[in-house]
């Protein structure tokens, strides 16, 4: 059962119609849902994701307490090669602050692996690490938390906007028009940089080096 029919199966019990299902009769359900701000049904509908983010925005993300993480360890991930950082909002080429960025991460990745080279674990050597520092999350939650998380976190000026509208980019594949397409304005507002790869992965806010 796709998300839309466990949307409009739980629905229709509140009104004991479920002899109006049909084949094709749960996208205007559902959006007669959203419409009259009959969220519960849409608890019982969920959406993973894959996405890869900085450590500073994934603090943020783990905010959303109704949504499940797993997480990247840097304890047991030990960065033997290049280490991926991700481009701040504010990165631009040739730029003063840009360049001294750039510097920065250059400085962390020789100082980690110098510290792997000294025997240190990588639970310690990783205390030397920045924000900026890539991280891979797989991440869980239900259709009404989405719709939560995206209507909090698509404005402007929010840094994790970006990750709203990536994971927006993976629902279109799943009946965006119909689950988040009233918040859709907020992603074109918002102004939202995005790359999606493939099988759902997500380049958040750009990549300067991608581990292989």
């Amino acid at each position: 059962m796709n998300a839309l029919r466990q949307i409009e199966y739980a629905g229709r019990n509140c009104y004991r119609s479920h002899d109006k299902i049909t084949n094709d009769s749960a996208p205007a359900f559902v959006r007669s849902l959203i419409r009259r701000g009959h969220l519960a049904p849409l608890e019982f509908a969920d959406m993973s994701v894959e996405l890869v983010t900085s450590r500073d925005v994934m603090a943020e993300l783990t905010r959303h307490r109704l949504a499940s993480f797993c997480i990247e360890s840097q304890r047991y991930v030990c960065m033997n090669g290049e280490i991926a950082f991700i481009l701040p909002c504010f990165y631009r080429e040739s730029d003063e602050a840009s360049e001294f960025w750039e510097f920065c991460m250059t400085d962390a990745e020789q100082s980690y692996h110098f510290l792997l080279e000294k025997g240190l674990k990588p639970e310690d050597a990783r205390k030397i690490l920045p924000n900026s520092t890539a991280t891979h999350i797989v991440m869980k939650a239900n259709i009404r938390e989405w719709r939560h998380i995206f209507s909090l976190r698509l404005g402007k000026g929010v840094q994790i906007h970006a990750v709203g509208g990536g994971v927006l980019v993976v629902v279109v594949q799943e009946h965006a028009d119909v689950i988040v397409g009233d918040l859709a304005g907020q992603l074109l507002e918002g102004g939202v940089r995005h790359q999606v790869v493939h099988d759902g992965v997500l380049i958040v806010g750009g990549i300067q080096r991608i581990v292989k």
